[in-house]
C-alpha cells in the first residue's frame, strides 16, 4: 500500500469532525476536544496527513507538548505510521527552549553546555545571595519569580498583580543576574529568554520561520502567557498553527496555566477555524450528560455538548451520607457491586487516609496514585514518631526521627551521645537528654514531651497533639523546609488528628490507634489492582471503569477561597474519567480541623438538573430518582426558622421527606406538600 493510500486509510477510521481537524491547513485551527474524544490519536494522524499527503518534510513539523510521557506518547504514535526516523520534532515546550537555547547560545552570550537549575537549585543560589534570610522567604521569593516568568514579566516589569512585596523587583534581579553570572538558566528561563531572543533577533527568528512551517501544540489549556508568546514567535502568516485543547479541563491555574490562552487564540491568531470534537469514546451518554451539566454554569468557555459512541447507561448516583464512615463503607459497597476497575477521587490527599483503613480492614488491594500511601508520609511518621514517644520513653527510633525536626542544634553525634548515655545509666532518653544537654532548645523539647504524656490520660488525645506538634516545632520546622507544600502537610497533620478523635483518650486508646496506624501503613499494594486512590487533578488523563467522587461539600469541594470556575472544571475531568458508572458522595457530618463540623453539600450539586442522577436511598443498594424539584443543597427559608439548606430527600412513600439545616442551628424534616412555612430561596 503507498503513503497517500495509508493516509487516506486512516482518515476513513476517523469521524466527521476528526477528519475535518486533520485536513485543514489553510489557516489556524483550533480544536476544542473534549474529554475521551480521541485528540492524540487526531494529531498523530495529521502529521502523518501532513507528511504522506500534503508531501510536507518532516522536519518542518513542530510538535509541542507539556510532559516527557505525553511527549514519548505521540513520538510512539507517529513512529507507527512514519518510521522510527521520522524526523518530526516532538518535544516539551521546556526541551524545546532548551533546543532553541543550546543551538543559538552564542548569540545569547550563553555558554551552549549550560546547566538547567530546578527547584532545589533555585533556593541554593538564593541561599548563596541572600544568607541571612530563611528557606520559608526564599521559596516564597522563588515560587512569585518563577509566576512572574510564566507570565513574561522580567524584573524591570511591574509585578503587583503577583505580590504586594516592594523588594521583589530588587530580590529578582539579583537573583537573575547571579544566574546569568554562573552562566545557568532554571525552568522559567527555558521558554522566556527565547521569546526574548527571538523577538529581538530578526535573522534568527526568520531561520526558525523558514524550518518550522506548521507548529502543532497538544494541551494547550495548560499553556501560560510565556508559552503563548512563544508560539507567536515562532509562527507568521504563512505558519500553520494548529491547537489542540478543552478549555474545560483547564485546571493548572496554580502552575501558572491561563486559560485565557486558548479562549482568546482567535483574537490573537486572525482567520482561525474550531472544530470541536464532541463524539467521546470513553463514557456513557448519562455520565456525558451529567459532564456537560457540571460545566454549565461556568462563563470562561466555549461550550460544547458531549455525546456518546456508547450505550445510555446507568445514571450516575448522588450518595448523601451521615458521616465520613458511611462514605468509606459506601464505597466498599461499590466496589464489591461493580465489575471493572474503580477509582475513588478526593480533592486532598489528606482525604485518602480513611478509604486507606477502609480497604485495608477489607482485604481489598489499592494503589495510591500520584503520591505516597497517608501513612507513608513524612509529616505522618514524624507525628507517630511522636505518638510513640509519648508511650515509651525509651523508643530510640521514635526519639531519633523527631529530635532534630527542628534541629534544636542537636545533631547526629550529640543524638548518638544522648543515646549511649541512657544506655549506660539505664534511665529514659528524656532523662538522659535532661542530665546530658541544659540548652533551652532541650529542656523545652523534654518539658512538652512529659507535658503531653501527663495529658493523655485526661484530655482527648487529638487535642493533645493538635497542642503539641505546634509547641514542639513541627508546623514551623515544614514551614522553613518545605513552604510551597506546608499547607498539604498541615493537612495531613490535621487529617492524623482526625483519626485520633475517634479514640478518645488514655494511654490504652493510643496504643490501639498506633496499632491501627501501624497495621495499616503496612498493608501492600502494586499497580495491577483494581483500587486506585488520588486526588482529582492525578486523575487527568486517566480512565476508569468506575468512579466515585468524594467529599461534595462546601468547604471541601469546593473551597471558600478556590476559583469556583476552576473548580467546576476540575470537578468536569472528575467525572468524565468514568466509563461505565459514576457515583459521588455527600456528608452529612464529617472530622474537620479536629473536630466534628456539620457540612453542607456542595453548591455545584445545586447547580445539576436533578433528572440528570438517582440518590443513594435508605436500603442498601437502592437508588431513587427524585421526586418534585427539592433537592440537597438547595437554599430555603421558614417563616419561624429563617434560612437553611436542604441536606437530605427521602421518598418515605407515599411521601418526600426533606430534612433541613437552619443557620441557627436548628435541623428540622419536613412534608412539602403541608409544609406552608417553608419555601425555596
Amino acid at each position: 500500500m503507498s503513503s497517500n493510500s495509508t493516509s487516506l486509510h486512516l482518515l476513513e477510521s476517523l469521524n466527521e469532525a476528526q477528519r475535518e481537524a486533520v485536513t485543514h491547513i489553510q489557516s489556524p485551527l483550533l480544536i476544542l476536544a473534549g474529554a475521551g474524544s480521541g485528540k492524540t490519536r487526531v494529531i498523530s494522524v495529521k502529521i502523518a496527513y501532513l507528511v504522506q499527503q500534503c508531501e510536507l518534510f518532516p522536519n518542518r513539523i513542530l510538535a509541542v507538548t507539556f510532559t516527557n510521557k505525553a511527549a514519548k506518547e505521540m513520538r510512539e504514535r507517529v513512529a507507527e505510521f512514519l518510521g522510527e526516523d521520522h524526523h518530526v520534532m516532538i518535544k516539551t515546550f521546556h526541551s524545546f527552549g532548551a533546543w532553541v537555547l543550546r543551538r543559538y547560545a552564542k548569540n545569547i552570550g550563553l555558554n551552549p553546555e549550560f546547566s538547567i537549575y530546578d527547584d532545589t537549585d533555585t533556593i541554593q543560589l538564593m541561599q548563596n545571595i541572600f544568607p541571612e534570610h530563611g528557606k520559608k522567604d526564599l521559596k516564597r521569593w522563588a515560587y512569585i519569580i518563577a509566576r512572574a516568568k510564566d507570565k513574561g514579566l522580567y524584573y524591570s516589569d511591574r509585578l503587583d498583580e503577583l505580590t504586594d512585596d516592594p523588594s521583589i523587583n530588587s530580590i529578582y534581579e539579583q537573583y537573575q543576574k547571579a544566574l546569568e553570572r554562573v552562566g545557568n538558566v532554571d525552568f522559567g528561563d527555558l521558554i522566556l529568554k527565547p521569546v526574548n531572543f527571538l523577538q529581538a533577533d530578526a535573522q534568527v527568528r526568520e531561520k526558525l520561520h523558514k524550518r518550522f512551517s506548521v507548529i502543532l501544540v497538544d494541551e494547550y489549556q495548560d499553556s501560560n502567557v510565556s508559552q503563548s508568546l512563544l508560539l507567536r514567535a515562532l509562527s507568521t502568516e504563512e505558519t500553520h498553527i494548529c491547537v489542540v485543547g478543552d478549555d474545560d479541563q483547564s485546571i493548572y491555574k496554580f502552575r501558572g496555566a491561563e486559560v485565557n490562552n486558548i479562549l482568546e487564540f482567535p483574537q490573537l491568531f486572525p482567520s482561525t477555524k474550531i472544530v470541536q470534537l464532541e463524539q467521546n469514546y470513553r463514557s456513557t451518554e448519562s455520565i456525558l450528560q451529567f459532564a456537560s451539566a457540571v460545566v454549565a454554569y461556568n462563563k470562561e468557555r466555549y461550550g460544547k455538548k458531549l455525546s456518546s459512541t456508547r450505550h445510555k447507561g446507568k445514571k450516575p448516583v448522588l450518595a448523601f451520607l451521615e458521616d465520613g464512615a458511611n462514605e468509606a463503607e459506601f464505597c466498599l459497597q461499590v466496589i464489591q457491586e461493580n465489575a471493572g476497575n474503580t477509582a475513588i477521587l478526593y480533592r486532598t490527599n489528606a482525604q485518602s487516609r480513611i478509604f486507606e483503613t477502609a480497604l485495608r480492614k477489607a482485604g481489598i488491594s489499592y494503589t495510591v496514585v500520584g503520591a505516597l500511601k497517608f501513612w507513608a508520609r513524612e509529616e505522618v511518621k514524624d507525628v507517630l514518631a511522636l505518638l510513640m514517644l509519648l508511650i515509651n520513653h525509651y523508643d530510640e527510633v521514635a526519639f531519633t526521627r523527631i529530635i532534630r525536626k527542628p534541629p534544636r542544634g542537636i545533631g547526629p553525634k550529640t543524638t548518638h551521645d544522648i543515646l549511649q548515655y541512657a544506655k549506660e545509666k539505664n534511665i529514659n532518653i528524656l532523662d538522659a537528654m535532661e542530665q546530658r544537654i541544659s540548652t533551652d532548645a532541650a529542656h523545652g523539647f523534654v518539658t512538652t514531651v512529659r507535658t503531653m504524656t501527663d495529658a493523655i490520660e485526661n484530655d482527648s488525645l487529638a487535642h493533645v497533639l493538635q497542642k503539641g506538634v505546634e509547641e514542639i516545632g513541627l508546623l514551623s520546622y515544614y514551614q522553613d523546609k518545605d513552604a510551597d507544600n506546608f499547607h498539604k502537610r498541615v493537612e495531613n497533620i490535621e487529617e492524623l488528628i482526625n483519626a485520633l478523635a475517634e479514640y478518645g483518650k488514655g494511654r490504652s486508646a493510643l496504643v490501639e490507634f498506633l496499632e491501627t496506624a501501624e497495621l495499616d501503613g503496612s498493608a501492600k499494594s502494586n499497580d495491577s489492582e483494581s483500587v486506585f486512590l488520588l486526588t482529582m487533578h492525578s486523575a487527568k488523563g486517566l480512565e476508569f471503569d468506575n468512579v466515585i467522587v468524594t467529599g461534595m461539600e462546601d468547604e471541601l469541594f469546593p473551597g471558600f477561597s478556590q476559583d469556583k470556575e476552576e473548580e467546576r472544571r476540575l470537578f468536569y475531568v472528575a467525572v468524565t474519567r468514568a466509563k461505565n458508572t459514576l457515583y459521588l458522595t455527600s456528608c452529612h457530618q464529617r472530622y474537620l480541623h479536629a473536630r466534628m463540623i456539620v457540612l453542607h453539600p456542595s453548591q455545584f450539586l445545586n447547580e445539576l438538573p436533578y433528572e440528570l442522577y438517582s440518590v443513594y436511598g435508605e436500603g442498601m443498594g437502592e437508588t431513587q430518582d427524585f421526586v418534585g424539584d427539592w433537592i440537597p443543597g438547595q437554599q430555603v427559608h421558614h417563616v419561624e426558622y429563617g434560612r437553611g439548606v436542604v441536606t437530605h430527600c427521602t421518598n418515605r412513600k407515599p411521601e418526600l421527606v426533606v430534612t433541613v439545616e437552619f443557620n441557627n442551628g436548628i435541623r428540622g424534616e419536613f412534608l412539602p406538600r403541608y409544609a406552608s412555612g417553608l419555601r425555596r430561596i
